[in-house]
């Protein structure tokens, strides 16, 4: 992803004067085989989003036959043959104003028929949000998998309105496509559904002409930008800890499309997502664009898998300030680009600065690690490992002595460890990276199982990564803790088992 639309004066107004809906003419396409319904009136709007997700138990997964109807707030659009089991198949509704929560229901599968808003955009400030625009929220509790038949079925959790996603290791939360849902997917599937948007009122640096370019200490509300993907539907603000729900334990798998160049539907996009808000233990598996893409935003990710995606694994920009712990990314030979695609807008006062802490990449598409003009990367801890010698494991793409990256205990198990074809060379872009401690470009991967630590990655001493050191008013940060070993996987700490799919010991996506 390399073009960023600006957010355009005559969008603008047409949010202003009314809803997204009165804007867009084709929010309520229908995708085929899907049926078409009528949503219910929605209920009074809340004064606020709940702070915590409802904790009423889930029922029973599915075992064989269609339930007899669908759970409230969702409608029957008839049965679906599944690799389950024939299922009742449950709509959700397009516009949820209301608190729609989704269990996993005996005999149910949920679906998607064009795009699900939650919610309206309430505008950039939560103390003065748009008149007449109401709040929603989405609870999808553990087992729920919801499918769509199209690029055009795909969600948006709009600003002001909130998503929990609470699966658990046992039973996590599928987003996925109909051809995997009948058993019709090949090795080579993806495109099959959309993806999830969340967008928030953190501070991003795309700002419209005229606006005066934020800091982190001084964000302006003003600075607010459409989101890739998505007609009618704007991210930013000026509230660093905005609270656009929780994220935990969800596989996300073969979606994604190209609308148009520089305009894809990530896996998992967040368009300033706040630090209130919680993503944790999340797989984007075989999307057709990035796998994560963060546009700007406060928002923090702990333990992520980014398997067989088809772009870049985990793309930032728009002035992201925040941090990942736990992190692996496995592409597949001959598919994807960068693992890492790290930029922004030259010279912004607020400064895309990622923290990562804890990584395994295995690389085998285009530069593993792709950091360009704008960003400022701190990376912790982390196993690098490319065997091909076509690219780098790591490419810097600005002047020296701007927005320098650190290293601290990561580690090259590399064909070639540096570009040599960018400003800077690959001889001060090695400097840069033998500054910092316990580093290696000669390393000696004993990964096992892929991805999992052996005795050469256990035996390097790990670094305490440093939290963003935020001040002036902004809420300090103490996401980043000290872990044990480097890399992402290693003895006791093995996060990503009995919840992810398609690695080695797991269920097949």
């Amino acid at each position: 992803m390399n073009s960023r639309p600006q957010v355009r004066a005559a969008l603008l107004a047409c949010l202003a004067a009314g809803t997204a809906a009165a804007c867009s003419g084709s929010d309520g396409v229908a995708s085929p085989g899907e049926g078409v319904f009528v949503t219910s009136p929605p209920a009074a709007p809340p004064t606020s989003p709940p702070a915590s997700p409802p904790t009423s138990p889930p029922a029973s997964p599915p075992t064989s036959g269609p339930a007899a109807s669908c759970p409230t707030n969702t409608t029957s659009v008839g049965t679906i043959a599944t690799t389950e089991g024939t299922l009742r198949n449950c709509v959700l509704p397009n516009s949820i104003t209301s608190t729609v929560e989704l269990n996993a229901v005996n005999g149910v599968i949920y679906s998607l028929s064009g795009r699900t808003d939650v919610g309206q955009d309430r505008g950039a400030n939560p103390s003065a949000p748009i008149a007449g625009r109401t709040a929603g929220t989405l609870i999808l509790n553990e087992g729920v998998k919801v499918f769509g038949s199209t690029s055009a079925d795909y969600i948006v959790v709009n600003r002001g309105s909130q998503i929990f996603v609470n699966g658990s290791s046992a039973s996590p939360v599928v987003m996925t496509g109909r051809q995997d849902v009948v058993g019709s997917s090949t090795a080579d599937t993806d495109q099959q559904w959309g993806g999830l948007i969340v967008l928030g009122r953190a501070p991003i640096n795309n700002c419209p002409v005229g606006a005066t370019a934020p800091t982190l200490a001084a964000p302006n509300a003003a600075c607010e930008a459409q989101i890739e993907g998505a007609d009618f539907a704007l991210f930013g603000g000026a509230t660093h800890n905005d609270n656009s729900g929780s994220i935990d334990y969800l596989q996300i798998k073969f979606g994604g499309v190209e609308i148009g160049a520089g305009n894809e539907i990530n896996g998992l996009t967040m368009g300033g997502v706040g630090a209130a808000t919680n993503v944790s233990n999340v797989q984007v598996h075989r999307n057709f664009d990035d796998g994560i893409e963060l546009f700007g935003g406060r928002v923090n990710i702990s333990n992520a898998v980014l398997t067989g995606i088809g772009d870049d694994s985990l793309d930032l920009d728009f002035g992201w300030t925040g941090a990942v712990q736990g992190l692996l990314i496995v592409q597949e030979t001959d598919r994807g680009d960068h693992a890492f695609e790290f930029g922004d807008v030259d010279s912004q006062p607020l400064t895309t600065h990622s923290k990562i802490s804890n990584a395994t990449i295995i690389s085998t598409g285009d530069d593993a690690m792709n950091v360009k003009e704008g960003h400022i990367m701190d990376l912790y801890n982390s196993v690098i490992v490319r065997t091909a010698t076509s690219q780098s494991c790591l490419k810097l793409d600005n002047a020296a002595g701007v927005n320098n990256p650190s290293f601290n205990s990561v580690v090259l198990s590399c064909g070639t460890n540096f570009a040599s074809d960018d400003t800077p060379d690959d001889a001060t872009t090695q400097a840069l990276f033998t500054a910092g401690s316990n580093n290696n470009t000669a390393f000696t991967s004993s990964l096992t199982n892929t991805f999992v630590n052996g005795s050469n990655e256990n035996s390097v001493t790990a670094t305490a990564p440093v939290n963003h050191p935020f001040g002036s008013g902004t809420p300090a940060s103490s996401f980043l803790s000290t872990p044990t070993n480097i890399g992402a996987v290693y003895t006791g700490n093995t996060w990503y088992q009995g919840w992810t799919c398609g690695l080695p010991g797991e269920a097949a996506c």
